[in-house]
């Protein structure tokens, strides 16, 4: 639970003046205390050089730094390796308990950070991802028989939740302010694995079988993440798209990508759009001379 307070106010509304010096030895642990616990957190960040005062409550107590971190993660949106908490002057470090620190209800942990990402969204993301490379890996045979019933055509339809993809990816991916912080917060929480895995998987398949309209748009949208995730793959991990470059030219030449298939928002500015924006850009002026070249050999 948030809460906003104005600065220097306790948890329990008293006003507080402290020091940059916390004496430990003197404090209780949070341990010995009631099981609901209250921070007040002062949220510095960086790049737009704001402070904010919030109050963060927990009924469960978290054993270590790294366990406090989670939890701020999912209630404030920054991620755990984007934050940098300190409780007076002290660093707190990840492997260390709360109880080293002598916290105690009320007490005001600062967090630095430079940003913030749709963690819910982004885990659902990946959550739809994976089960969508489990059906695919289970039912390969069946997929490949190119024989689908309609029963079976629903049993797709429900499972991939296409949609749902879609809803995700507009929200993650379609928004110039939070597109790479996104991005890498799928990079970092396994979402390239679950992307490259499913994108083989699927092209395993041949057009022709793989009539299914969910189908084909699950390609789509997992040939755009992979572009997404391109901008901020690090240099020693890009072998993992490089790779399987012969897979994306595969999509390429395949998966309808045109401007008319991705919802790109009308008020798109080509000159100020992201690395990101400016990858779609270049993958259909690939796709146009692909398709093209193909058209003149045949």
């Amino acid at each position: 639970m948030v809460t906003n307070r104005s600065d220097g106010e306790g948890c329990n509304g008293a006003r507080e003046e402290r020091s940059g010096e916390v004496n430990y030895s003197k404090l209780p642990c949070l341990s010995e205390q009631s099981k609901t616990i209250c921070f007040n957190v002062l949220l510095l960040c960086a790049p737009h050089n704001t402070t904010t005062s919030r109050t963060f409550t927990t009924t469960t107590f978290p054993e270590s730094v790294a366990a406090l971190k989670l939890a701020i993660q999912e209630e404030f949106q920054v991620p755990v390796y984007d934050q940098k908490l300190s409780f007076g002057s002290t660093v707190m470090a990840d492997g260390e308990s709360l109880d080293f620190y002598r916290l105690k209800d009320g007490d005001q942990i600062t967090l630095e950070y430079t940003t913030t990402v749709d963690v819910e969204c982004a885990f659902h993301l990946i959550s739809l991802l994976r089960n969508a490379l489990e059906f695919v890996k289970n039912e390969q045979s069946q997929l490949a028989s190119g024989k689908i019933s309609p029963e079976f055509s629903k049993t797709i339809s429900d499972t991939l939740h296409v949609k749902d993809i879609d809803q995700c990816i507009n929200q993650l991916m379609f928004s110039a302010e939070k597109l790479l912080a996104n991005s890498d917060f799928m990079l970092k929480n396994g979402g390239l694995d679950v992307i490259t895995s499913l994108h083989s998987l699927l092209l395993k398949q041949t057009w022709d079988n793989i009539c299914h309209l969910d189908l084909q748009y699950l390609e789509k949208h997992v040939l755009f993440l992979l572009g997404s995730l391109y901008t901020v793959i690090p240099h020693h991990l890009k072998y993992k798209v490089v790779n399987s470059l012969d897979n994306v030219i595969g999509s390429f030449l395949r998966v309808p990508i045109s401007s008319k298939h991705i919802a790109v928002p009308q008020n798109l500015n080509l000159p100020d759009t992201t690395r990101s924006q400016q990858f779609i850009v270049l993958v259909e002026v690939l796709y146009g001379a692909i398709q093209s070249l193909t058209q003149q050999v045949v």
